[in-house]
């Protein structure tokens, strides 16, 4: 069964973030890693990245050419 403190947003992502640092892993690694430890459909998980995250999985996404290319100001 899913521990309630694990669907609270700001504890999930601290989750997430703990696991890229210690394992350096990529967000998307970490997000299913958890979800596989907790028996939680990814699915699921959306509703509980913050933006911040949900930028990083997609930025990673981009870079491995899952999504396209947006083109970037040279700033």
């Amino acid at each position: 069964m899913i521990e309630e403190k694990i669907l609270n947003k700001e504890y999930f992502c601290l989750l997430v973030e703990n696991s890229v640092k210690k394992k350096s892993q990529p967000y998307m690694d970490a997000v299913l890693d958890i979800c596989e430890e907790h028996s939680i459909e990814p699915e699921r998980v959306s509703t509980l990245l913050n933006m911040s995250i949900k930028d990083k999985i997609e930025a990673e996404a981009r870079d491995l050419n899952y999504l396209e290319k947006v083109t970037k100001l040279p700033i």
